[in-house]
């Protein structure tokens, strides 16, 4: 049948291959052939010569007469300008305490931040007062100065929020005004992040600063300057309690005073009025109903003084003579003088 020849035909030349055990596979540490490429090393294992060489020490950053500055500008567009002219200029309300800085310190730095980027850009250093520079590239905005830019790198906000800076009310560095300063230890930790951040990226291009020259002057800095000094925000470290030697006193003796016995107040008593007493002086012009028939003019009963127009003599003013007696009832004179129409 042709299916019997075709089983016959396969079955022709085709040896039984005798099972593979797992005890008969070769080991993976026997020699390569000339011709086969090296195996490759396994993924747990990392060549030593491979790793990249520690970052070296910042001169500036471990010197602790440096002083931190926090810098903020308003666009990307003046970093720029910064870099590419090596200048920067800061407003009137940071030129004395940047000078003070750059005559005593022995380094300023001076760390950047773009308002609203939510990060750093980098740090530059200070090589000249404020002032000193005649470049103008920010349109007559504030005074200028030249920097040398040291780091260029994006440093998230998010990164250093747990660096506390106890100049401001403790905060975190994030939130820090223009010209805001930085202890000493707050912004060598700042800076040193941003260290470590443009040394991962590129460790062959990282320049250290081993050839920074000083630019303040020694005799201003003496002793360095303590970390919180002269500051409100900060509480001042709890006062060590001094053991204080008892003095011996005089003994006291009570000598008793006077028991002073409060005097009873005055009572006001009235004084009687003598009726006998003379009285004011009296006019004796006429009265409102003198003549109650007669067609004159009435002067108002309210006053008795003669109207403003008068022209005639004065009235006659008669003090009554002090007598023993009460003075009697007399009737009211009639004025002798010109009539006043």
């Amino acid at each position: 049948d042709d299916d019997a020849e075709v089983e016959d035909v396969q079955g022709e030349g085709v040896e039984e291959i005798p099972a593979v055990k797992h005890k008969e596979i070769l080991p993976a540490t026997s020699p390569a052939l000339p011709s086969e490429k090296p195996l490759a090393k396994d993924a747990g294992h990392t060549d030593v010569s491979a790793r990249p060489a520690p970052r070296p020490p910042s001169k500036i950053h471990m010197d602790p007469h440096t002083r931190y500055f926090v810098i903020k500008s308003s666009s990307h567009k003046n970093i720029v300008l910064s870099i590419e002219h090596r200048v920067w200029a800061t407003p009137r309300s940071n030129q004395e305490k940047l000078n003070e800085a750059f005559r005593s310190a022995s380094h300023v730095i001076l760390v950047f931040s773009v308002t609203g980027s939510g990060c750093f850009q980098g740090y530059a250093k200070m090589l000249g007062p404020v002032g000193s520079s005649s470049t103008d590239v920010f349109q007559g905005f504030g005074r200028a100065f030249e920097v040398r830019w040291l780091r260029l790198d994006d440093l998230d906000f998010e990164q250093v929020s747990n660096i506390r800076n106890p100049w401001n009310e403790n905060k975190s560095v994030k939130v820090s005004r223009d010209g805001q300063e930085l202890p000493n230890d707050v912004g060598r930790q700042l800076c040193d992040t941003i260290d470590a951040k443009v040394y991962e990226g590129d460790p062959s291009g990282y320049i250290d600063d081993s050839q920074e020259l000083e630019t303040g002057d020694p005799s201003l800095r003496a002793t360095p300057r303590p970390l919180h000094a002269f500051h409100p925000a900060q509480s001042a470290p709890p006062m060590q309690p001094v053991a204080m030697q008892p003095v011996a006193m005089p003994p006291m003796h009570w000598i008793p005073h006077a028991v002073h016995v409060p005097q009873a107040m005055p009572v006001a008593v009235p004084v009687p009025v003598d009726p006998r007493a003379a009285p004011g002086p009296q006019w004796f012009g006429p009265g409102p109903d003198t003549e109650p028939g007669s067609r004159k003019r009435r002067r108002s009963s309210q006053t008795s003084a003669p109207p403003n127009d008068w022209q005639g003599r004065a009235p006659t003013m008669v003090p009554s003579a002090p007598t023993s007696a009460p003075t009697p009832q007399t009737a009211p004179q009639t004025w002798l003088g010109a009539s006043p129409r």
